[in-house]
């Protein structure tokens, strides 16, 4: 059983090795593998962990494929969600509290659906749920902290010159 339990080990390595994008120590240094617990694990626990991390994301530096979609970005705490093509989706206020807690970025799908009021079905395929959607009619911009500059001239000062 001991034999068999390393020759597991050595496959799941060596397949580890070929196959993963996530490589823990390539992303982590030590302190970081200290505060967040990481260097409590074994090598078959870490192993497990990166084979989970290479199934359900995708590295920020790594680019997707073209022809995925991907969570870009979540917007207003889930109300509003970017996709990696740039399309921008309104949740339905009743699904807002399951889009708030995706996080970015994972493979999504979106589907039609027969709703007038929100006629897109948004699938977060990591997991499998869903979120009712619809095209913003109005896309909000973020306030302009700065006041609105005129052409007014500036007065000149009566100060005389030295």
């Amino acid at each position: 059983m001991k034999k068999f339990t390393i020759v597991a080990c050595l496959l799941l390595l060596a397949h580890g090795a070929m196959n993963a994008d996530i490589v823990i120590d390539d992303y982590m240094d030590t302190a970081q593998r200290e505060k967040t617990g990481i260097s409590k694990l074994n090598k078959n626990e870490i192993i497990l962990l990166e084979g989970w991390l290479n199934k359900n994301f995708v590295p920020k530096n790594q680019a997707p494929a073209a022809n995925e979609l991907f969570l870009s970005e979540n917007l207003s705490n889930g109300s509003l969600l970017k996709l990696s093509d740039g399309s921008i989706y309104e949740v339905n206020p009743q699904d807002i509290p399951l889009s708030s807690l995706w996080i970015t970025p994972f493979p999504m799908e979106v589907t039609m659906t027969s709703d007038p009021n929100y006629p897109f079905l948004l699938m977060n395929k990591n997991t499998n749920t869903m979120v009712h959607a619809r095209k913003p009619q109005i896309i909000p911009t973020p306030p302009n902290p700065l006041p609105p500059t005129t052409n007014m001239p500036v007065p000149s000062s009566n100060m005389p010159n030295h």
